[in-house]
């Protein structure tokens, strides 16, 4: 193994300006509004503005500056859907922000959250959401807001009540949560009224709830099934059974009074996950708790017309709550407590629907009993999410480490602060490269000069992991060289940066010939992309990292296909197929295509040595199409799956492996 270089360290910002937009999301013909303020002003001199989609320039300007503190607008291309990185100079110094074009915030959703509702000044309001703005949350849970489960809103629509004591005990003002919801839509971010689809406080039938709606243990109605809680808090949670048509009404009717008081956008909907125990209602009947997710989503989705977003905790029901209308796929993970476990969360979600993107709610450091959040542990965790096309539930009033939302122990580092400015700038300029129409492939890298090049998440060695976008291919480079574990939960606070690498040289297998390779990273001193000299011989690819701190993009464009990185599938003039998954895979496999209209295609599949296996005709949909195809009469091998109408064909090879 080749010897460590250098410890790793990281630098701030290039200088000590600060720069901020308006708003978090724009819609397309926004005009974007920068402030910037410089650390220091002698004499009057410019300041070059650059606005780049991924790696090509598309705009620029030169200020002349004469006071400390500038204001400037651009007007963004019209294209829906981009994300942009802005790079402003002033004499040797360089500063960066992203800006996020999107009529529809569930697109690219950056999912954060409010978690304190006491008497507040409109000034400390602000600030919090100004912080938010800046890491370009886009959307807000207002996590425990409400007065009961059963009963969310104090008092009526025509007469709410000015405060409320939430389960905790704590005392909400009305005040500070229409005061929160009014500061986020003046950034353009949504604001999600969250709520169990099912709790219910014990005293519930004061309220209308019978106990007969209740969720059982037992046959005999003898044991409900309960949520236990502190004595101090205003009860324990009682679950209703989701199933039963009159809750479904029931807790609708308590919603939508919600909505008519507040100006809440949505239901972030949560449930409690599976005890892998039998469920039974009044009368003794089984409840199958997760297929009834999909009907009461689809229930609500009729009586409220409002966007919701399910929590599917532990992956409880996602195959179920994917089919459904809520707007992406949310999961608060547990069980899988690997590095490999969050990208394999955002995997599984990508194969119920292709369509809807991942947040994760993954608590870093939850049991940790220092003081402040390990920063290897919250930037290896969000590397990972960012780099497989998810999003990280992790931002609010505080850094969040607790299913608790409220809990606020472990403090966040100034040092730690500037690094996630980062990361969320990276995440949000590249969110095209990153979350957009990708698709997985067989791919080869290798390490030489004694690196080791992982396809899985192992110490000492770097992870790799590619998608394909048209002509592109996306190669992450994950650092787990020095790194004390791969529990990205990091209970113990033990966690370590990885060890800094520089000139790490790769082979990678190039599928055509290749245009250019540009390399970017958000542990750079900058960003923005900036090309890298490779050589190609045939099928092999070779270029050199220049640094790898903890996470390295290298973006590989083809001169062959087309070069319109912004193409969307649904306006594709080809239809597109899928790599199967999973693969390689035992029996049977799903396999994934999109057409861009209603039309006959033939699949058919071939062995290794171009043998016609099968054949089917069928007439496809337009949009997204899945069939599963079944080999249990089919050796052990490599096979070869094609789709093909009158036009074209796209051929893929998946790998049976009983």
């Amino acid at each position: 193994m080749k010897p460590i270089i250098s410890l790793i360290f990281f630098t701030t910002l290039l200088f000590s300006s600060e720069i901020s937009i308006d708003k978090a999301r724009y819609n397309p013909g926004d005009d974007v509004v920068f402030n910037l303020s410089l650390d220091s002003m002698d004499e009057v001199s410019n300041v070059e503005v650059r606005y780049y989609h991924c790696w090509h320039c598309i705009d620029s300007l030169v200020i002349t500056a004469d006071s400390r503190e500038i204001s400037w607008y651009w007007s963004p291309p019209m294209n829906d859907f981009k994300g942009y990185l802005v790079l402003v100079k002033h004499n040797e110094e360089q500063i960066e922000i992203a800006v996020d074009v999107s009529s529809d915030w569930t697109r690219f959703p950056r999912y954060g959250f409010l978690s304190k509702f006491p008497a507040m000044f409109q000034s400390q309001i602000d600030l919090q959401i100004e912080n938010l703005n800046r890491h370009h949350i886009n959307g807000l849970q207002f996590y425990d807001w409400h007065w009961k489960h059963h009963r969310p809103l104090a008092g009526n629509p025509t007469n709410p009540d000015a405060t409320w004591p939430d389960i905790a005990n704590r005392t909400i003002y009305r005040a500070t949560v229409e005061n929160y919801i009014k500061a986020a839509h003046n950034k353009n971010m949504v604001a999600m009224a969250y709520n169990l689809l099912y709790g219910a406080y014990e005293n519930a039938t004061s309220d209308g709830v019978s106990e007969t709606w209740r969720m059982y243990h037992d046959k005999a109605h003898q044991q409900p099934v309960m949520h236990d809680l502190p004595d101090s808090w205003a009860s324990d949670i009682y679950v209703m059974d989701h199933t039963n048509s009159i809750w479904q009404n029931y807790i609708a009717t308590q919603m939508r009074q919600v909505f008519q008081t507040f100006d809440f956008d949505g239901w972030h909907v949560d449930q409690l996950g599976s005890d892998g125990s039998p469920k039974y209602t009044y009368n003794g009947d089984a409840i199958w708790e997760a297929s009834g997710f999909k009907g009461f989503l689809n229930k609500m989705d009729e009586l409220l017309e409002i966007p919701m977003v399910m929590n599917a905790v532990d992956q409880f029901g996602t195959n179920y709550i994917s089919e459904t209308p809520v707007k992406f796929l949310y999961t608060e993970v547990w069980s899988e407590s690997t590095f490999s476990g969050l990208a394999k969360v955002i995997n599984n979600n990508r194969f119920y629907s292709a369509k809807k993107q991942s947040v994760l709610a993954a608590y870093v450091n939850k049991n940790f009993n220092g003081s402040d959040m390990n920063p290897a542990a919250v930037l290896l965790a969000d590397a990972v999410i960012f780099a497989n096309g998810g999003a990280h539930l992790e931002l609010g009033e505080h850094l969040l480490c607790s299913e608790y939302f409220p809990y606020d122990a472990l403090k966040t580092s100034g040092e730690l602060k500037n690094k996630l400015i980062k990361y969320y700038d990276f995440a949000t300029a590249y969110e095209n490269l990153l979350r957009d129409s990708l698709e997985s492939f067989l791919f080869t890298a290798i390490g030489e000069n004694g690196y080791e090049l992982s396809k899985s998440s192992q110490k000492n060695t770097i992870w790799v992991s590619a998608k394909r976008k048209k002509n592109i291919d996306l190669v992450h480079f994950i650092n787990h060289y020095g790194i004390m574990h791969l529990d990205w939960r990091d209970s113990d606070g033990t966690q370590k940066m990885p060890n800094q690498h520089h000139d790490i040289p790769v082979l990678y297998r190039a599928d055509s010939t290749v245009n250019n390779v540009y390399l970017c990273s958000p542990d750079f001193k900058s960003i923005s992309m900036k090309p890298i000299a490779f050589s190609q011989n045939g099928y092999q690819l070779s270029f050199t990292l220049d640094s790898l701190i903890i996470w390295d993009m290298v973006v590989i464009e083809y001169d062959n296909k087309s070069t319109d990185v912004d193409t969307d599938p649904e306006k594709a003039a080809e239809f597109l197929l899928f790599q199967n998954y999973p693969n390689p895979f035992n029996c049977s496999t799903k396999i994934k295509f999109y057409m861009p209209a209603r039309q006959t295609i033939t699949f058919q599949v071939f062995d290794n040595c171009g043998k016609l296996i099968s054949e089917a005709t069928t007439e496809a949909e337009y949009g997204y199409n899945e069939f599963r195809y079944d080999s249990r009469s089919l050796c052990n091998g490599i096979y070869f799956y094609r789709i093909s109408n009158s036009m074209t064909s796209i051929t893929k090879k998946m790998i049976l492996l009983k």
